[in-house]
């Protein structure tokens, strides 16, 4: 029953603007790239609910050091989009 006052906006018609406020984020350190694979992830996921507890992603990649990311870069390893 609401009546728009705009238009709609389609987030994916914003992914330029997107990219460069992630890219500032990253610059900044404000942000990090996450290497965990999906597999790892399920492992993470299903260890926490085996205990009775709820499973919160604990930042494993926000510790790695400039090194390890550029050897996860030569290695080619993906980081999470």
């Amino acid at each position: 029953g609401l009546d728009p006052d705009e238009p709609p906006l389609f987030q994916s018609t914003r992914a330029t603007r997107h990219a460069e406020v992630a890219h500032e984020l990253l610059a900044a350190g404000r942000a990090y790239y996450c290497y965990c694979t999906a597999d790892e992830m399920t492992v993470k996921r299903e260890a926490a609910e085996a205990t009775g507890g709820a499973w919160k992603y604990d930042r494993t990649c926000r510790r790695l050091t400039q090194e390890e990311i550029a050897a996860n870069e030569r290695a080619g390893l993906r980081f999470a989009r």
